[in-house]
């Protein structure tokens, strides 16, 4: 095969890859709902790497069945996994982790440390097996060429940019973003499902035709002693194999990733109970074979890990050794891809992002998490990269694969105490983790973790008869495990940490509003405050995907709480923690919390403005008394625009605000009836009258709006007839006793018994309801309402014994959508349009609106006139 062929079947695959990832994201979407199972287990099923695909025939070729260890592991763990997966997806649901150093972390105290400790380990573990997936696509490549003296193929570097793009599109939005998730799981089943059909499909043909058979095979390798092969070489390191690769099939970055944080159906697992089994016996079925014939038929000098690939070339087909190519192609690259966008969530979250917000001179605000993750697998692929071009040549890619689950399986003891074991401590689970990667680091030497796969220090050496690998993984997991335990139980949890191991360990027997509860409660936070916090570091959409669907459920109106309930807080921190990790999550929240608005930027802009302010004020001293008065003018002026702009940004902010949250309501409310087609008809009717409500919501505040331009502008017409107030009244007092009654306030009308006039009824009674409303609202605990026959008109008042209205808030009161923003007046609900289409509907009546009285404790007066006339019906 030529340099261009194999080029021009690598794009062909790598186009495809992006084609079928669109396909998910958008039309496809529908079927990777429906097989959302199958999906689920080929999406599991990318722990199959080059490794399985060209490594393990190396291994059998060499140390016999000893490879049967790396996927009986994760077999046998299949019987727990419904106990067990299940557990782990309803804690990284509850608290929205997304990623493996999140759940650690976040089960003990939510430690940063530990999440850095977590992260580092992690990178070292996964890069060198990273690396062998580049060098596997490179060497593949160039066992093809015809003449590999005359020509070389370095698709490494092609292939790592086209895997970088493909991950920057598809696999950094996938913890958030559901059409992203849905193709990067379309793209990952396809890789699943193809390299299954040419490794299954391509041993099929090679061991059926030229190598005659698997009886003839094993005949021949018994002639030729072979025998050993088929044999298990070392026993002990077979089992401590089985131990680490059921671990590491769980732990790994891209196991978690595709086993937990992709789970959107517990019924998923069931599925992927039975299929994984049935995928790995397919995918191993022909490695023996194929070992043993490439040891009889292939020149000794040849790389037994690709045995695959020379067979397929001997055999003269045409096709067969492009399928071959393509089958290690799509084991590689779907490592790749799931890998470094896990690795790049750990490392945005656990290093860049909270690095951020605690470094001096720096604004959280500096780089979004999307970008952060953005840096974070581009120095992800760097480092792969620069780790196979200066280390990895002809290493055998069992060996450096089973070092990299080493490495992993130190997580084991923190992560299964997390599940398992209230009283583990986050000092245990931290020491003891550096404690077994430092023998795992010494054990297998630096600095390019002795690629060889043998022990480097034999001070390691415990048991004789063992092998060096062996005794590692016994003395690097067992300090570990010795450290967590006896640090755990001599070491006194932190409240935050015993509630998480409560929650973790409880999490099947408990109900939402335990882990609900916010621990947050050194302070208090308005909505107002936490949505735009929560709009700096989510991304567009995420809120309306999720906030607001969970208004929807618990039937909590999406307003401006003097104070978010509880749980509400609770709920916006877990949110915080899928995009940017809990440890940064709590550093941004506990600011809020607890008033701490100004980042260092804002104190150096103020301070900047300030040392203006003073120069410009000694320079305007030595002007003359008319240039006093001007800038005097100016700055009356320039006071003027700064409070029109702050209206402007107030009034686009409240609009969108006031528009967005029905629209939103109404789409979640939609979207969980679409999602939910096992929803009992009740609860169904229940959301669609809520649907109806915020649809009425919306006609309601765009009927107002268009009304006070309608009379704004002249244009309104108003149904005149006669009309008594005292009758308004009465009505208005009745529907709003129940309100009243709530709020422990009394109310009482003064005046004649009849108070006739000529207007718009409707309209006066809205007039009524709109100053009544304000006046409960504020308050104590009477609001009265006074008619007055002054001679040629009528005097309404509207008399409550609240606060008064601050004196900066007079001027706008009859502003549209203004709200008061003095941080001492108790904040209610409200779009602020109340008294503005108030004002204009008594002055198109020919009367007039006003702030009667104010004094500062009260009570507060609105009073507004109409003409006493009337006119024959």
């Amino acid at each position: 095969m030529s340099a261009i062929n194999i080029v021009l079947i690598t794009a062909v695959y790598l186009a495809s890859l992006f084609a079928v990832a669109q396909w998910g994201k958008g039309r496809g979407k529908g079927v990777v709902k429906r097989f959302s199972g199958q999906f689920y287990a080929l999406g599991i099923a990318v722990y199959c790497t080059a490794w399985t695909f060209y490594g393990s025939i190396g291994r059998a070729a060499t140390h016999g069945l000893d490879f049967l260890a790396i996927y009986i592991g994760p077999i046998i763990t299949m019987p727990v996994w419904w106990f067990m997966l299940r557990k782990i997806n309803r804690i990284a649901k509850a608290q929205h982790l997304s990623s493996l150093s999140d759940f650690i972390s976040a089960r003990y105290g939510k430690n940063w440390l530990l999440g850095i400790v977590v992260t580092l380990l992690v990178v070292m573990s996964i890069t060198p097996y990273l690396a062998l997936q580049i060098g596997a696509i490179s060497s593949s490549a160039n066992v093809l060429l015809s003449d590999a003296v005359a020509e070389r193929v370095e698709l490494d570097l092609i292939t790592t940019g086209l895997l970088f793009v493909f991950t920057l599109f598809y696999g950094l939005r996938f913890t958030f973003d559901p059409k992203e998730r849905s193709g990067l799981i379309a793209a990952i089943g396809f890789e699943s499902a193809f390299k299954l059909l040419a490794a299954f499909v391509g041993g099929w043909i090679l061991v059926q035709g030229p190598l005659g058979g698997v009886g003839r095979v094993f005949e021949r390798a018994e002639q030729a002693g072979m025998g050993h092969l088929l044999t298990i070489q070392d026993p002990h390191q077979w089992w401590w194999m089985i131990i680490i690769s059921a671990t590491a099939f769980i732990l790994l970055p891209r196991q978690f990733q595709m086993a937990v944080v992709s789970n959107q159906n517990e019924k998923d697992i069931k599925v992927a109970m039975w299929m994984l089994p049935l995928y790995l016996l397919l995918m191993n079925w022909w490695i023996v074979p194929i070992a043993l014939g490439g040891n009889l038929s292939l020149p000794g000098g040849s790389n037994p890990d690709y045995h695959f690939l020379n067979l397929a070339l001997k055999s003269g087909s045409d096709y067969l050794p492009g399928l071959m190519f393509l089958g290690g192609l799509a084991a590689s690259t779907s490592m790749i891809i799931v890998s470094s966008s896990a690795l790049g969530t750990m490392v945005s979250s656990n290093l860049i992002i909270p690095a951020t917000l605690g470094k001096k001179g720096a604004s959280f605000l500096t780089l979004s998490p999307l970008n952060s993750r953005r840096v974070a697998v581009t120095a992800i692929f760097a480092l792969a990269y620069f780790y196979y071009t200066y280390f990895v040549h002809e290493t055998a890619l069992v060996s450096i694969g089973m070092i990299s689950f080493i490495g992993i399986a130190q997580l084991a003891p923190g992560f299964f105490s997390a599940l398992f074991w209230r009283r583990a401590h986050s000092r245990g689970v931290l020491i003891g983790l550096l404690a077994g990667f430092a023998v795992w680091l010494t054990g297998f030497g630096l600095p390019q973790w002795n690629a060889s796969g043998t022990a480097s220090n034999m001070v390691f050496t415990l048991f004789e008869h063992w092998s060096p690998m062996a005794n590692i993984i016994f003395l690097s997991l067992g300090l570990n495990t010795m450290l967590m335990v006896g640090i755990s139980l001599v070491s006194a949890p932190k409240p935050l940490e015993r509630t998480q191991a409560e929650i973790f360990y409880n999490i099947m027997n408990i109900s939402r509003d335990r882990y609900d509860s916010s621990p947050l409660n050194s302070g208090q936070i308005t909505f107002d405050r936490l949505e735009k916090m929560l709009l700096k570091f989510l991304p567009d959409g995420m809120i309306s995907e999720t906030l607001y669907k969970r208004y929807t459920i618990d039937r909590i109106a999406a307003q401006s709480f003097e104070r978010v309930p509880a749980e509400l807080v609770s709920y916006s921190e877990r949110l915080l923690t899928q995009v940017i990790g809990p440890a940064a999550a709590r550093i941004v929240l506990n600011r809020e919390m607890q008033e701490e608005s100004f980042n260092n930027f804002d104190i150096q802009d103020i301070i900047q403005e300030s040392k203006e302010t003073r120069q410009l004020n000694l320079a305007l001293s030595e002007k003359t008394e008319t240039l006093e008065r001007m800038t005097h003018q100016l700055v009356v002026a320039n006071e003027q625009l700064q409070t029109l702009g702050n209206l402007k940004d107030d009034f686009l902010y409240t609009v969108t605000h006031e528009l967005r949250s029905p629209l939103t309501a109404i789409r979640a409310q939609i979207e969980i009836i679409r999602d939910d087609e096992a929803m009992p008809e009740e609860v169904r009717n229940q959301f669609l009258d809520a649907a109806i409500m915020e649809c009425e919501r919306l006609t309601t505040l765009i009927t107002t709006v268009l009304d006070i331009e309608k009379f704004e502008s002249g244009n309104q017409q108003l149904s005149y007839k006669n009309m008594d107030l005292r009758q308004i009244s009465n009505r208005v007092v009745e529907s709003l006793r129940a309100l009243a009654f709530n709020e422990g306030i009394s109310m009482e009308i003064n005046g004649p018994e009849h108070a006739t006039l000529y207007g718009d009824e409707q309209r006066i009674q809205q007039v009524f309801i709109n100053l009544m409303s304000n006046a409960l609202k504020y308050a104590k605990g009477t609001v009265k309402i006074d008619l007055k026959n002054c001679t040629e008109s009528w005097c309404v008042s509207i008399i409550d014994d609240g606060d008064g209205v601050p004196e900066g808030d007079i001027p706008h009161l009859f502003d549209k959508f203004y709200q008061s923003n003095d941080q001492t007046v108790k904040k209610r609900i409200g779009t602020g349009l109340g008294l503005a289409i108030s004002h204009n509907i008594i002055k198109a009546h020919g009367g007039k609106l006003e702030l009667a009285q104010n004094p500062p404790n009260g009570p507060t007066t609105f009073a507004f006139t109409l003409p006493a006339k009337t006119t024959d019906l």
